[in-house]
């Protein structure tokens, strides 16, 4: 610092030092000092003054240049980081939504907030496009001012190639006019899947906003394409290939949402299983092709004549079923009566034939709540009502009201021994029989999942409600006990499944339940109880209940403990395949338990389950 002070004041300091030696040279020679000497010393003392103070003046504005460069850059470089951060959180908004809906609401919101704008609007093509399409639809927005002019406007906007700002011209209103829309198309592979647009009422946009909404074009499209394709996946996962209506699987699915939603309306729901008449013999006859165009036909009259709010399946081979909601039993066999008739009228013509060839269907009809409580009765009751309805002239048959009272006395008879004793053991304990119900319905996802019998998932479904029956030879202080159980605790809770064989095996009704009660605390390494069974040693299903009980008493709350998350119980149930539990069992009840958490969002109360 010294040095450079020095260099500064150097030329001063020679000059004033040169004048004053010719100063005092003058004096000495002449005895005074010339005033053209003076003159000229006081103006070279003006112009290093003048200097000084020009370079001081120089020196503060670059001060004041640099600092306002330093305040703009780091406006800049806090603008830029904010608008990563939301370009993030975009990113993560729209990548983790699995429905196109969604895609778009997460879009224009985020969209908004990470570009600062006044309005977002979204436009997309009906199923992308190689080249710039013109027309596309308005599908969303936020914060848009409902102006009919402005709506007309963006409806007649087109996509462009890349990222371009449109002005917005005046419309008559005095908020709407001047502003300017930032538009980039939503891309995927070469692909143009529609258009964002970000508005600015004030002010303009710059490069930086327009990297931001490309990288957002991108993501936005990207994440939209995920979503479909998901959802298209989702879709043929529950479609017959076929005839493209529901399966079996999704039958089932649908049946159960339906008959909650007749549950809140107080009203009543049909199920109607169709048969086609003598199929074997026409597919024998004409071959599968032709038997395939008759069952395509069969869907396109079933899917005509369903309301809006019905639903129509391929529940088998030859046999249809339909979901009819806010239904009475005279209206399901009105339904039954058109359907009929329109396919015997219709019949089905083979290629190169000029005859047609009549077709007839049988028709079970089957009543919610009045004929089952739940979908296996319904479905069980219409199967046996179409058997019966083959050999009927008009067919179509119903439970009659004889045949319901002597189903609900049958099954009161069947029933009511078994409910006394689980009824026995909710009373000496609360969980034991929401746990049961929990069982019951975890195990028949796994028995769905691995495709087997109705019977079988009968069996299931009432072992499942009576694996814990056993436990009401359990002393309450044990059975009750808010902790750890000692050994000699345990052993004595290690017998309740002995005591549920022992009581099961005595009703004839529950014989199909013996084997699921018995061993449901096996383990596939052979340390399980009571019988220390290993592997396929241990009954099917009793494999199956172990992994629903496991599953369910994790996620139910117990007073010593709260309920876990489903998703940390999951990990538990994968982290015991192979020891604890059926490597194919569990895995079956993680794809189901995965279906169920997808359709969460949709079905709220699965996530109370």
């Amino acid at each position: 610092v010294s040095v450079g002070l020095t260099a500064m004041l150097f030329p001063y300091v020679a000059a004033g030092s040169a004048l004053g030696l010719v100063i005092a040279k003058e004096y000495l020679d002449k005895g005074y000092v010339p005033i053209f000497i003076v003159l000229f010393g006081a103006v070279l003392a003006g112009l290093v003054l003048s200097r000084q103070i020009h370079t001081q003046m120089e020196n503060q504005h670059l001060a004041n240049s640099l600092s306002d460069l330093n305040e703009d850059l780091e406006r800049r470089v806090e603008r830029r980081t904010e608008e990563q951060t939301a370009l993030r959180v975009l990113t993560k908004a729209v990548a983790t939504s699995l429905r196109p809906d969604k895609v778009l609401e997460a879009a224009v919101e985020h969209s908004k907030s990470t570009l600062n704008a006044d309005s977002v609007a979204l436009w997309l093509c009906d199923d992308g496009a190689d080249s710039l399409m013109e027309d596309p639809e308005l599908r969303a927005y936020q914060d848009l001012p409902m102006e009919p002019q402005l709506l007309a406007f963006l409806r007649g906007c087109s996509i462009p190639g890349a990222v371009e700002t449109v002005p917005i011209t005046a419309m008559g209103t005095s908020q709407i006019g001047g502003g300017a829309m930032l538009c980039a198309p939503l891309r995927w592979r070469r692909r143009i899947l529609g258009m964002i647009g970000v508005i600015r009422w004030q002010g303009s946009f710059d490069p930086a906003d327009v990297d931001t909404l490309e990288g957002i074009g991108i993501e936005v499209g990207t994440a939209l394409a995920n979503a479909r394709l998901y959802a298209a996946a989702i879709d043929a996962a529950d479609r017959d290939s076929v005839t493209g209506l529901y399966n079996h699987r999704a039958i089932h699915q649908r049946l159960t949402t339906q008959m909650d939603i007749v549950n809140l309306a107080d009203s009543s729901l049909a199920v109607v299983l169709m048969d086609l008449d003598n199929f074997r013999l026409f597919n024998d006859t004409y071959g599968h092709p032709e038997g395939d165009r008759v069952l395509k036909r069969v869907s396109q009259i079933l899917t005509e004549m369903c309301k809006n709010d019905s639903v129509v399946g391929r529940y088998g081979g030859d046999e249809f079923v339909a979901i009819l909601p806010m239904t009475d039993i005279e209206q399901a066999t009105a339904w039954a009566e058109e359907v009929r008739d329109r396919i015997v009228e219709e019949g089905f013509q083979p290629k190169g034939d000029k005859h047609t060839i009549p077709i007839t269907m049988s028709f079970g009809i089957a009543m919610y709540p009045d004929d089952g409580c739940n979908r296996h009765e319904l479905l069980a009751i219409a199967d046996a009502c179409l058997r019966s309805a083959e050999d009927l002239d008009s067919g179509i048959k119903t439970m009659d009201h004889e045949h319901r009272e002597n189903q609900h006395l049958q099954r009161e008879s069947a029933f009511s021994a078994l409910e006394t004793m689980v009824m026995a053991v909710d009373n000496k304990d609360h969980y034991t029989r929401r746990h049961s119900e929990g069982v019951t319905e975890y195990s028949i996802w796994i028995a769905e999942q691995l495709g087997l019998s109705d019977e079988t998932m009968r069996a299931i479904r009432m072992a499942g409600l009576l694996h814990d029956v056993g436990k009401v030879g359990v002393p309450d202080e044990i059975l009750r006990k808010p902790g750890r159980l000692t050994f000699e605790e345990f052993e004595i809770m290690k017998r309740h499944p002995w005591v549920g064989e022992v009581i099961t095996r005595a009703l004839p009704e529950a014989a199909c339940a013996v084997d699921g009660v018995r061993a449901h605390h096996e383990r596939w390494d052979g340390k399980g109880y009571p019988a220390g069974l290993a592997g396929e040693e241990i009954p099917l299903m009793g494999r199956i209940l172990a992994v629903a009980d496991a599953f369910s008493a994790m996620t139910t709350t117990r007073p010593y403990r709260k309920e876990m998350p489903w998703e940390e119980a999951l990990a538990e149930i994968r982290a015991g395949m192979g020891s604890q539990f059926d490597p194919q069992i569990a895995e079956a009840f993680l794809a189901a338990a995965q279906i169920r958490m997808r359709e969460a969002s949709d079905v709220p109360s699965l996530k109370a389950a």
